[in-house]
């Protein structure tokens, strides 16, 4: 993501228009990791989704904690598992990564501001390639899980394309016993 780019979105947007979940009712995701930076040997960006792998049940909300070491915002976007980059490459030229702008006034200019923190495609919920939050510096945007028990949601940050998660819709919202 453009630093350009990430500033505008944190001087546009307001935290008072983050969701929230009914409180102690949500599973919780947090954002952890940051960047580093050793001269003459490497830079590395260590953002990740924590777990990665969530399991809910239909109705049940999750929550995303902002936890890293950052001040960059970051998106929770649902997409198909087949859409999310496998590789370097696939990470900067990552076209479903543009659903972002989704939240904007205007999805075609980027300076244009935000309209919205919570971005609904589909059917009410959090199930559907596309829909969004949008999660500012420290915040935790949550959504309702409405998919049918057996689906798998995934899930990534539209600005650092490595940040992937899952949810996993279970009937008890837990993990299946191992056999």
């Amino acid at each position: 993501m453009k630093k350009s780019t990430a500033a505008a979105v944190l001087v546009a947007a307001s935290a008072s228009l983050v969701a929230a979940a009914p409180a102690g009712a949500a599973k919780v995701v947090h954002t952890k990791g940051g960047s580093e930076f050793v001269p003459n040997q490497y830079i590395a960006q260590t953002n990740r989704f924590m777990p990665r792998v969530t399991y809910a049940k239909p109705g049940s909300y999750v929550r995303w904690e902002d936890m890293d070491r950052t001040v960059e915002p970051h998106t929770v976007m649902v997409v198909k598992g087949t859409s999310l980059p496998k590789t370097v490459d696939e990470i900067f030229s990552c076209s479903i990564c543009e659903l972002w702008k989704q939240h904007l006034v205007d999805p075609n200019d980027e300076s244009s501001g935000i309209a919205r923190i919570k971005v609904r495609v589909g059917k009410p919920g959090f199930q559907t390639q596309g829909d969004s939050l949008l999660m500012l510096n420290k915040t935790r945007p949550a959504a309702q899980i409405n998919a049918p028990v057996g689906r798998i949601i995934h899930y990534m940050c539209a600005f650092h394309p490595w940040m992937q998660g899952i949810i996993r819709v279970t009937r008890s919202g837990k993990a299946p016993s191992a056999l």
